[in-house]
């Protein structure tokens, strides 16, 4: 089954509205990522590195100012589509706005070019703030049954690909035949693009959580290490799985291995928390404690390098960060990842992840659990 044409999966009209019911009065903020451009408009891009678009949105009015080539489906008229998101047009956009009664530019500092930012700071009438992202957030991080739906879909071809793929793997086969094979298997099974670059790494190279595949060969009693989504109506599945190739499997994989599953285990309890009936539920901090803490206890606490999780949707990594740092609480409604990790540089690494919503009554593994 092919993947439908992409098209938003609700009203961009309603999402619309709802941020600009947040906004503050007399104030407009400016997107330029291409997940937010996405949600909020259903803008399909052809090259999110490249600039394709640009998303000003008043209390009153909403323009999508967009590359002339690219395509824009506006189903329900619920914004002013303007072809030409150069920083000329954009200046002119943003006076109109001005005469319409702006006085405050929220700016998404992540996302704007200083090309584009730079002529905005000659419009006199007009106070340029660096927008708080959870402005945004606090509407994509909780996600709608239609945008489950489809997460759930871009899952189910993610573990099907993998337990295709799995028995076909080979001595001789290198990381970047298999990263192809995985590519291949799941758009064959109907995903869109990959969530992200494919990661498959051997040995030693696993002990980097972001290795991307070489011409490297399988060896017999060689640490195997795949981390790869799906993609599904523009909506991502993130799945990695580790395992030892041979049969000769050593104590020191073997102890890892036990340490990051249990980790696993306890930071999948940890949500839990989520239902509390107390009301206090629990945090992004609570998860990667309650995971860091039993990889430590082992003796591996540095090297668990990276969080315990994170969310996604349009992008592979959205809020919230499951991070030692991040008091946000976890809602009902998001979708996240679990996945600790013990990383042994000169050995192997080992990670174990999967996609993981937060249901209405309790957690839900997306990707297969095993």
């Amino acid at each position: 089954m092919r993947e439908p044409k992409r098209q938003p999966l609700s009203q961009p009209a309603s999402r619309i509205k709802k941020l600009q019911r947040l906004l503050p009065a007399h104030t407009a903020v400016l997107l330029g990522s291409p997940g937010d451009i996405r949600y909020f408009t259903g803008f399909d891009y052809l090259v999110p590195a490249e600039r394709e678009a640009l998303l000003l949105v008043t209390p009153d009015t909403a323009t999508l100012l967009h590359a002339s080539f690219s395509p824009v489906a506006n189903p329900d008229g619920s914004y002013i589509n303007l072809a030409g998101c150069y920083p000329e047009k954009l200046q002119e956009q943003v006076l109109e706005a001005v005469k319409a009664g702006v006085k405050t530019l929220l700016v998404d500092e992540e996302a704007v070019f200083v090309a584009e930012y730079e002529p905005l700071t000659r419009i006199t009438k007009l106070e340029l703030k660096t927008l708080n992202r959870d402005l945004v957030w606090q509407l994509r991080s909780v996600k709608t049954a239609p945008e489950i739906a489809a997460m759930k879909k871009a899952a189910a071809i993610t573990s099907q690909a993998f337990a295709i793929v799995q028995p076909k793997i080979a001595a001789g086969i290198t990381e970047l035949e298999l990263k192809n094979l995985i590519d291949q298997t799941t758009r064959d099974l109907g995903s869109g693009p990959p969530a992200f670059p494919t990661i498959v790494a051997f040995g030693p190279h696993g002990a980097l959580p972001h290795h991307q595949p070489t011409d490297t060969k399988l060896e017999e009693n060689t640490a195997v290490l795949v981390d790869f989504g799906a993609t599904w109506q523009n909506y991502s599945a993130d799945m990695t799985r580790t395992f030892w190739f041979g049969s000769q499997t050593p104590e020191k994989f073997r102890d890892i291995r036990d340490t990051v599953h249990q980790a696993y285990e306890v930071a999948m309890t940890a949500l839990v928390g989520v239902y509390s009936d107390s009301g206090n539920g629990t945090t992004s901090r609570k998860i990667d404690k309650a995971s860091r803490e039993v990889i430590a206890a082992a003796g591996y606490g540095s090297n668990f390098i990276h969080t315990t999780g994170h969310g996604l949707g349009l992008d592979i990594h959205e809020q919230p960060s499951l991070s030692w740092h991040n008091d946000q609480p976890l809602k009902r409604g998001m979708v996240v990842t679990i996945e600790p990790g013990i990383y042994l540089p000169g050995l192997y690494g080992y990670r174990h992840e999967n996609t993981v919503y937060l249901g209405k009554n309790a957690p839900e593994v997306l990707t297969t659990k095993d």
